[in-house]
């Protein structure tokens, strides 16, 4: 671990919690494209969504959509209460979105195939 730590392989450590667990079964992705767009909107779009405590991860992608971001929410009425916050809060720039519920999740890693080959050897 510490030659790890050492090599900057292990950059950090976290917790994966289970959001069920905590009330939280409504879990989903939100893609949405923006336009009409300028740095101070797009700089408040950002920071509402990085400080909201319902909204796991934001993510500028590249495609069809500008930003996909992870919504965790109590039930499905309360993740339309938070879309409809969204849109609202950013109609100006709000062009387009699309939303997928998370229904089963087969695979969560956060360290890639690869990356365990180089750091430990393959596997037999």
């Amino acid at each position: 671990m510490e030659r790890l730590i050492k090599n900057k392989i292990l950059l950090k450590f976290t917790t994966i919690v289970n959001p069920p667990n905590f009330g939280f079964t409504h879990i989903a992705s939100l893609f949405m494209q923006l336009w009409n767009l300028d740095i101070e909107k797009e700089d408040r779009f950002i920071r509402y969504l990085a400080n909201h405590p319902n909204i796991t991860y934001v993510a500028k992608v590249s495609g069809r959509w500008d930003y996909k971001i992870e919504i965790t929410a109590r039930n499905p009425g309360h993740y339309d209460e938070l879309l409809t916050d969204i849109r609202r809060k950013f109609q100006d720039i709000i062009k387009d979105y699309d939303t997928v519920t998370l229904l089963k999740e087969y695979k969560m890693s956060y360290f890639p195939y690869m990356a365990s080959q180089i750091a430990f050897g393959p596997t037999k």
